[in-house]
């Protein structure tokens, strides 16, 4: 009987132990109400441009694949990303309208894998947040590392968009059912977009091409 007792007695330490990891986690980051933070409806094109080139960079299933991506916006209501490779192949061409959902036109034979399609276009709206509708926003700070997080819920998307204390974005994490889908990254030195996903494993580099013309 004693050997059920400690057992117990040590499951009930590991909960504890865990229950407060997890609040100390939690309450990291604070409700904040002072004020409301913007972020952009599209993080692609400025409020002027109609269209942009960027240089593109695709790894994955151990497949590479470069080239141009043109992004154009002919009204408020969707975006077009195309991508072409250096010899003027088309990759993709996919449609993103408002409300949350795409219009594939067109993707290359060897990259037409759901699990492929999923990742890359999933992920890459996060840089559209006008796509999505019926939303909830909530403003988190974080006191001792003096960050923002604006999170933007829909159904079972969680886009968290991290910035700095003036207000810059660095990173947004796409969360679905509560589960860690992709990390966008913004490197400000080399003026680069990194998006990345675990499951699949795939790599998506964007970098603005700023000797094209608009």
């Amino acid at each position: 009987m004693k050997i059920v007792y400690r057992y117990i007695l040590g499951l009930l330490v590991l909960l504890m132990l865990f229950s407060a990891c997890a609040n100390l986690k939690t309450h990291r980051w604070y409700r904040y109400t002072e004020s409301r933070i913007d972020i952009p409806e599209n993080f692609w094109l400025a409020d002027s441009q109609k269209k942009i080139l960027y240089k593109i960079n695709i790894e994955a299933f151990h497949q590479k694949q470069s080239g141009l991506l043109m992004v154009k916006q002919a009204d408020e209501s969707s975006i077009r990303l195309l991508m072409v490779t250096e010899f003027g192949l088309k990759v993709f061409d996919v449609e993103y309208f408002k409300g949350d959902s795409l219009s594939l036109h067109y993707i290359m034979k060897h990259l037409d894998n759901p699990y492929i399609t999923n990742a890359l276009f999933d992920n890459m709206k996060v840089l559209y947040p006008g796509i999505l509708t019926n939303i909830s926003e909530e403003f988190l700070y974080n006191e001792k590392e003096k960050e923002f997080i604006s999170r933007l819920e829909s159904g079972k998307e969680q886009w968290d968009y991290f910035m700095t204390e003036d207000q810059k974005i660095y990173k947004i994490e796409r969360l679905e059912s509560g589960r860690k889908r992709a990390l966008i990254q913004f490197d400000n030195q080399t003026k680069e977009i990194l998006i990345k996903t675990k499951h699949p494993s795939i790599s998506i580099r964007l970098k603005k091409n700023i000797n094209a013309e608009e």
